[in-house]
């Protein structure tokens, strides 16, 4: 879903600032920014966009109708009767509302109301600009220091909750190649998948063990993670970020009483947001015609965790295009030609309540955010 915006896109942003406020650390000033920030050139910015539309175009004008013909993918949505698409509507809106509890769990004094908006309000600027989760945490710092959020409320908020996400990912395709074997099915290239997550999962949850142990740990830690993303910047032609170490260590400082209040809260509502994602895949695909007999729930499962992790990889806003090629793909491998339109009908559909509904809907909170915003400020003017 930056970790305000939803799961279906957004990872733990990059390079996130780890900002005190000034009656927080004693030090009478509020701490400046961990990472050195170089703005985007609008050469930069063009590119990003140029490639984000290619790789669309690409997907939808030359490989997609190679997979499937939009006609007889609209024929099979046309299908749909009255009550389908209103159990397809319910099961969407339940999904969007599953990331506002999360990030309710994530950041401290954040009522339903205020994660609605922020979080729907992040969402669409993650899905529609290109490299916007850098912007969709700008949005979330502004929304939410407009209710009166600390900046390390929000900080900690902001990466928990994409820690958190990322816990989730690692742990989902160990559990669908479980329950493939389960039921008898387990290939190489499955056990292979369930390894590689299995491996990053524990890697993860150590090094963030040791990091919540030891503030000499997490220093290290810091010191460390800066260095290969210092690097990694460098090569493409950003600036190194700085001490992560003494970031880190503030951040572990504000962390470890917070996480054993809340990590049981985080956990539950983590994967029921991932899994309820699932479901409106799964019960999509149902929808549209496509039984047990043609596609099991674990073997959906399986292709809904390997392609979680494939669009961790920004290569276009909210994986517009890669998302629904990926699943198309995989999930049409060896089928019928009817059954590959039925997918591809399944899969547009999920992708148009979970990537184009909350741009609309973020739209939408954005607009009431402004409102009330531009309200109070006309009130303490007058005042």
């Amino acid at each position: 879903m930056v970790e305000m915006h939803a799961r279906d896109e957004g990872e733990l942003p990059p390079v996130t600032p780890v900002l005190a406020d000034e009656n927080e650390r004693g030090s009478g000033q509020a701490r400046e920014s961990s990472v050195v920030r170089k703005p985007r050139s609008a050469s930069r910015q063009a590119f990003d966009i140029g490639v984000s539309l290619a790789v669309v175009a690409l997907v939808f004008f030359e490989l997609f109708p190679h997979l499937a013909d939009y006609e007889e993918v609209w024929a099979v949505i046309s299908d749909l009767d009255t009550a389908e698409l209103t159990v397809f509507g319910i099961l969407g809106v339940w999904n969007i509302a599953t990331y506002w509890f999360v990030n309710m769990a994530a950041f401290s004094g954040l009522n339903f109301r205020q994660a609605a908006l922020s979080t729907q309000s992040s969402t669409a600027v993650a899905n529609t600009v290109p490299g916007g989760g850098a912007f969709a945490v700008g949005v979330t710092y502004a929304m939410c220091r407009s209710w009166g959020l600390s900046l390390s409320t929000i900080t900690r908020g902001v990466l928990v909750s994409g820690i958190w996400n990322n816990f989730a990912k690692f742990a989902i395709p160990v559990i669908a190649v479980v329950a493939s074997a389960l039921s008898g099915d387990i290939r190489f290239v499955l056990f292979l998948v369930a390894l590689v997550s299995l491996g990053l999962l524990c890697s993860t949850v150590v090094l963030f063990f040791l990091f919540l142990r030891s503030e000499e740990t997490a220093h290290r830690i810091g010191d460390r993670l800066g260095k290969i993303m210092s690097w990694i910047r460098t090569k493409i032609g950003m600036q190194p970020v700085v001490d992560w170490g003494r970031a880190v260590c503030d951040f572990r400082d504000d962390t470890v009483d917070f996480l054993r209040e809340r990590w049981l809260r985080l956990t539950v509502t983590s994967l029921v947001s991932h899994f309820s994602l699932f479901l409106v895949l799964l019960v999509t695909l149902r929808l549209v015609g496509l039984s047990a007999g043609n596609l099991s729930w674990h073997r959906v499962l399986l292709v809904f965790a390997v392609i979680r992790l494939v669009s961790a990889i920004p290569l276009t806003p909210g994986g517009i295009g890669v998302v629904e090629l990926g699943y198309v793909a995989i999930l049409s491998v060896g089928e019928t030609e009817l059954t590959r339109q039925q997918i591809a009908a399944g899969v547009l559909l999920f992708r148009a309540v979970t990537y184009v509904l909350p741009i609309f809907l973020g739209l939408l909170t954005w607009m009431i955010w402004r409102y009330f915003m531009d309200g109070e400020q006309s009130v303490s003017g007058n005042v």
